[in-house]
């Protein structure tokens, strides 16, 4: 045999046997037979870091697990909880936001309403006025006291003054009574 390959035979032979011999050694380590060697603690294979958790390890990290997954699960319900407030205050949102609109179109109608009734009292106190007050007042006597009250209410003052004595005393008690809680 030549030297070059008697040197590699030993090169390898010394080689294999410091495979086996760190083998071991791993194996006597990972088993608890011997300590890890601080130099060598921080490597993956044979520090602390990959050692399989004792039971007592084992167990407080299950109950970590548990207490993280009912963790999650709280906030799972809680999220799940706003998230039905916001739906139902948003709902809540356009309901009223719908009925102000329907509020104010009603207000709207109202208004126009009064006011078609107060033009048109208006025309018919100048109707009114241009009448002797006894025939005034013997045909407002037969009106609602409501729209005898719009009519007066839209003659000028002198006029309606002059129309009531014609009336009867009892309605015209009245109305002058209806008119006080009206008109301040």
């Amino acid at each position: 045999m030549t030297k070059s390959v008697k040197t590699v035979k030993i090169f390898a032979l010394g080689l294999l046997t410091m495979v086996i011999m760190a083998g071991a050694g791993l194996f006597l380590v990972r088993l608890g037979v011997i300590a890890v060697p601080p130099a060598l603690s921080g490597l993956p294979l044979v520090g602390h870091s990959t050692a399989p958790a004792s039971g007592d390890e084992l167990l407080l990290l299950q109950q970590q697990l548990a207490d993280k997954a009912d963790k999650i699960s709280e906030l799972e319900t809680s999220l799940s909880a706003a998230d039905t407030a916001l739906r139902q205050s948003q709902d809540s949102e356009a309901y009223l936001k719908a009925e102000l609109a329907r509020l104010n179109e009603e207000v709207l109608n109202l208004q126009s309403e009064v006011a078609g009734k107060q033009a048109t009292y208006k025309d018919m106190g100048s109707y009114f006025a241009s009448m002797k007050p006894k025939d005034a007042a013997d045909i407002l006597s037969r009106l609602k006291d409501d729209d005898i009250i719009g009519i007066l209410s839209a003659m000028p003052k002198e006029t309606a003054a002059e129309i009531l004595p014609f009336m009867d005393r009892d309605q015209a008690a009245a109305i002058t009574s209806k008119m006080l809680v009206t008109q301040p």
